[in-house]
């Protein structure tokens, strides 16, 4: 049985899936920003609660699992990233061009803040200076 975290993550990546695939669709009539964003709204108010509850009933767990937890998650936060880059590309060549320019694969905005950013963050990196008073 998969921890809470995954299904918590699962729910925050398919309300973002869902929020950037509906933006492609902006001058449809039946598209409205509730239709787009409540989803988003309702994972982040479960993911608040459910961090409410995890803080109240917090149970002590050995370190070797929160090490393999902490590898198996940000492998699985990758892979969704990185269908999340796929779906965002892909529907710029179906669907045409996004209502926000973060989507849009020919704005600088998409590459910065979509791609680079969420990599750079995906990584570790350590300099010689950390942990250096």
């Amino acid at each position: 049985m998969q921890n809470k975290g995954f299904y918590l993550m699962a729910i925050l990546y398919v309300s973002l899936l869902w929020a950037f695939m509906l933006d492609f669709f902006h001058d449809s009539n039946w598209m409205s920003t509730t239709i787009q964003y409540a989803p988003m709204a309702l994972a982040w108010i479960i993911i608040i609660v459910m961090a409410i509850f995890e803080a109240v009933n917090k149970d002590k767990m050995d370190e070797a699992s929160v090490s393999k937890r902490e590898g198996n998650e940000k492998s699985m936060k990758l892979l969704a990233l990185i269908f999340l880059w796929a779906a965002v590309i892909s529907m710029n060549f179906i669907a045409g061009t996004p209502g926000m320019d973060f989507l849009n694969i020919h704005r600088p905005e998409f590459w910065i803040f979509l791609i680079l950013l969420p990599l750079l963050t995906a990584f570790n990196y350590r300099r010689k200076t950390d942990g250096v008073a």
